[in-house]
């Protein structure tokens, strides 16, 4: 095994070939069907606490369910996690990745 260094350039053609062949079909339906159900919620239904927990357990949208892992009720049921998160939905995105992933 080598111990050398990649450049960036290697390291950026490298993840280019392999990402062409990750494919999670039912992980990425079950995460779209998550992403339009809360899409289409009002922000007062958003913020509603039994949508912050359906979210917040949503192993579609972290493979370990942090709200099965571990106690997170304390999360949804706070008005203001409920408010950040709510306002995700009107936030201006990026449309390019690399720009967003900065936000």
């Amino acid at each position: 095994m080598s111990s050398s260094t990649l450049k960036r350039e290697q390291l950026l053609n490298l993840y280019s070939q392999y990402k062409d062949e990750i494919s999670w079909p039912e992980w990425e339906k079950e995460y779209l069907e998550i992403v339009l159900r809360f899409k289409k919620l009002s922000r007062a239904q958003v913020c509603a606490i039994d949508n912050q927990e359906a979210l917040w357990k949503a192993k579609a949208v972290s493979s370990i369910g942090p709200g099965e892992s571990v106690d997170v009720s304390g999360a949804y049921q706070d008005a203001e996690v409920g408010n950040l998160i709510a306002d995700l939905q009107s936030k201006a995105w990026e449309k390019d990745k690399q720009s967003r992933a900065k936000q």
